[in-house]
């Protein structure tokens, strides 16, 4: 199960808090998710199909989205996670 994930830690629990600069957030428009190549390296050298994506941390768009409001969607080890919206 995707919980299941040793020796991360995924956490569902809901929290009210807001982002911090190394929060990550989600950008959703019209079905699509904004991600960014991590590297030009590929993630585990045994398999060269596989290469990482990374989400946009909150101190890298907070002076562009300034107005934005911001959803706690979860936590993945120490990392919150956030949804972005309203963001012009």
């Amino acid at each position: 199960m995707i919980q299941d994930i040793a020796p991360h830690t995924w956490d569902i629990t809901y929290k009210n808090i807001q982002p911090d600069p190394d929060s990550r957030v989600f950008f959703f428009s019209r079905g699509q998710l904004l991600v960014q190549q991590a590297s030009d390296k590929p993630a585990d050298e045994s398999n060269q199909d596989i290469h990482q994506i990374s989400f946009p941390r909150y101190d890298d768009i907070k002076t562009e989205c300034h107005d934005a409001k911001y959803q706690y969607l979860f936590t993945l080890d120490d990392t919150a996670f956030f949804r972005v919206s309203m963001c012009l």
